[in-house]
């Protein structure tokens, strides 16, 4: 689960345009944004199979749009599943959704200055009053107790060392208790290669093996290569239309594309050029999608197509004399508030 942003800062007649600026040193931009659900295909590859992309509604935050997502998939799809997100999405608003679902698990990339908290102490027999909610302080930047459990593993060339602490829960939401995994990735003299650690919270069972989740997490960074060969490839960012509906139509058409090219990858002809490295560890490799994209016509000029051939339409006849088409309406860019209302301000 991941959101790219789509930018049409010149598009005034374009509605519930919004700001899409996320950090504090991006330049201002004016658009919308489109929260992607997609299914990771294959470890080591860059293959993803979309499952949904929905535009992010300027009163609604990316949180309450992917937890949405996620919660049509659980309904339309029973089987055990874990949803992989990245910092945007470590927040009570999108993990609440994880309490009312029995087969789907989250794992969520979290900050470091975030505070959790440990399990209240039971409460004692005779005494008044309503039951504590949170024990004590958690801090991500310095753990307050030993972790429950450690070890060590390698990653292809690189030592990664994980350490998880079990039976915490947010300020925010208490009733879900989950377990955090600490990812460090080691130089050869063991000491840690990057100042920050990788934190990582997970809600499913803590039976399972913390090399699966770290390497569950890493996977994710597939739906980045989708984004970028979307947008370089496939024209993602490139419809003009001042259509709110053509403009969301645009992007399932793109994603329909890419599942064109994720179900002909083993049917056309490989052409690879002669610099590429053609197996890994033994193995041939898989194409990616841009050599697919490359063999795409041949397969299709020899697949055909069962639409019938066009007929002709002959000269159109225009726009009657004296038509006037009446100014398109501009539209405010919409910024939202820090209270989560919408407020209307003067375009750029």
């Amino acid at each position: 689960l991941d959101a790219t942003k789509d930018e049409r800062p010149d598009a005034e007649t374009l509605p519930e345009r919004c700001s899409l600026k996320s950090q504090k040193d991006e330049p201002l931009v004016y658009g919308h944004k489109y929260s992607w659900l997609v299914r990771l295909v294959r470890r080591g590859t860059s293959w993803v199979a979309p499952q949904d992309t929905l535009r992010i509604d300027p009163e609604l935050s990316d949180s309450q749009v992917g937890g949405q997502q996620v919660k049509e998939l659980a309904e339309r799809n029973p089987k055990p599943k874990v949803v992989v997100a990245d910092s945007l999405y470590g927040n009570h608003i999108f993990l609440a959704i994880f309490l009312l679902l029995q087969n789907t698990f989250a794992l969520v990339r979290m900050r470091s200055n975030n505070v959790l908290y440990e399990q209240p102490e039971p409460r004692q027999s005779g005494k008044k009053g309503a039951p504590k909610k949170h024990g004590a302080r958690f801090k991500l930047s310095s753990p307050s107790r030993p972790a429950d459990c450690e070890e060590t593993f390698l990653l292809g060339a690189q030592t990664v060392r994980l350490q998880a602490w079990k039976g915490l829960h947010l300020k925010k939401l208490p009733q879900l208790i989950v377990m955090m995994l600490r990812v460090e990735f080691l130089k050869p003299d063991g000491r840690p290669r990057y100042k920050q650690p990788m934190w990582l919270l997970w809600t499913g069972p803590s039976g399972v093996p913390l090399q699966e989740l770290c390497k569950m997490y890493l996977w994710r960074f597939a739906i980045e290569h989708m984004f970028r060969f979307l947008k370089q490839n496939l024209g993602l960012n490139s419809s003009r239309s001042n259509d709110l509906v053509a403009t969301e139509q645009w992007m399932w058409m793109c994603a329909l594309a890419y599942w064109q090219l994720l179900l002909m990858r083993n049917l056309v002809e490989e052409a690879r050029p002669a610099w590429h490295p053609r197996f890994r560890d033994g193995k041939r490799k898989e194409l990616t999608p841009g050599q697919v994209q490359r063999a795409a016509l041949r397969f299709l000029l020899q697949l055909g197509t069962p639409a019938k051939a066009p007929k002709v339409a002959g000269k159109g006849k225009g726009r009657q004399k004296g038509y006037h088409p009446a100014p398109r309406m501009r539209y405010p860019v919409v910024k939202k508030a820090k209270t989560g209302h919408k407020q209307a301000v003067a375009g750029p």
